[in-house]
């Protein structure tokens, strides 16, 4: 290994931890600062860990009770909210995706997870009828991790030199998906919690729980585990911001290992308004140009979906 292979692979390790308690409360300089290290977080590793979030983490322990009530029912009543068809509407995956469930057109045997989609538009939700209370606590903090999500782009933005509200216009009326998984106990030979991948959003908001697994790979780096920082949220960049920053910003292969009892996850993943065009920002163009055209994200959401994208990534090795 090189010294720069080793340096690089010494800062990996440290994934950084940024306050964000002086940008949100507006206390001046606050956002510039929290903007140098996500800057940082963001060209050298792709993960970062947020504390000062002002999150009721009681809402959050909650989230994840529902969440463990609602796997705890029978297969029979999940499948009656089961995701209709094969895939998803214009609104996205809405219901229940089983273990053996094909949503991508492409094999999921290798995985081992149980999933529960819904969106901010509620008219399209499938809720189970049998849990009282599910309802309003997952759309509570649903809401409440995209309004957090909002907040955060102006830190985007002057990590990149733009002005701290560029980013504002592209997010009116964001793509989003929201997840409840459950990974359940699993020895099996060849059989993943989550097999390595890199995220299509913007950025994806993960709150801590107490069980790990999560693993993520920066570059130059082998697989090392995610921190476990009480009552903070992990956020990494996905390859829709790799993209538009020109790879300046990185989209890192994260996996799920099988635990060794159970898990849950509430990721949310967080990306532009469909109909936006993503050109290379211009603080991300060098001398060597633009790596990538410019695309409308309900374009590149499909081609990000399609057999054809990144088959043989040497990247998601395992």
């Amino acid at each position: 290994m090189s010294n720069e292979q080793l340096l690089l692979s010494e800062k990996a390790l440290s994934i950084p931890v940024i306050d964000v308690r002086e940008h949100l409360e507006d206390v001046p300089g606050g956002t510039d600062r929290a903007a140098a290290e996500l800057r940082v977080a963001l060209e050298q590793v792709g993960f970062f860990v947020i504390t000062g979030h002002g999150v009721d983490w009681a809402m959050v322990d909650t989230a994840y009770a529902q969440a463990k009530r609602l796997f705890d029912l029978p297969d029979k009543e999940k499948q009656t909210i089961a995701i209709p068809g094969t895939f998803a509407d214009k609104y996205g995956k809405r219901g229940y995706m089983g273990f053996t469930d094909d949503a991508y057109g492409s094999t999921r045997a290798t995985n081992r997870i149980e999933s529960f989609y819904f969106g901010l538009d509620d008219a399209h939700n499938r809720w189970p009828a049998e849990l009282d209370g599910f309802q309003n606590a997952m759309l509570t903090y649903l809401q409440t991790v995209n309004q957090l999500a909002f907040r955060l782009l102006p830190i985007y933005a002057r990590a990149l030199g733009l002005d701290r509200e560029f980013f504002a216009s592209y997010f009116q009326d964001p793509a989003t998906s929201f997840r409840a998984a459950h990974y359940p106990p699993n020895d099996k030979p060849g059989m993943w919690g989550l097999m390595p991948h890199t995220d299509r959003a913007f950025l994806t908001v993960l709150p801590m729980n107490d069980v790990g697994g999560l693993q993520i790979r920066p570059e130059g780096s082998e697989w090392i585990d995610a921190p476990q920082v009480a009552e903070a949220f992990i956020i990494n960049s996905g390859d829709t911001l790799r993209r538009w920053t020109n790879d300046r910003f990185l989209s890192t292969p994260h996996r799920v290992l099988p635990p060794t009892k159970d898990r849950y996850s509430l990721p949310y993943f967080y990306s532009p308004s469909p109909d936006k065009v993503m050109e290379q920002l211009s603080s991300c163009v060098s001398g060597s140009g633009t790596h990538y055209k410019a695309i409308k994200f309900d374009v590149f959401y499909r081609e990000y979906f399609s057999p054809d994208y990144r088959p043989n990534d040497p990247r998601l090795s395992s």
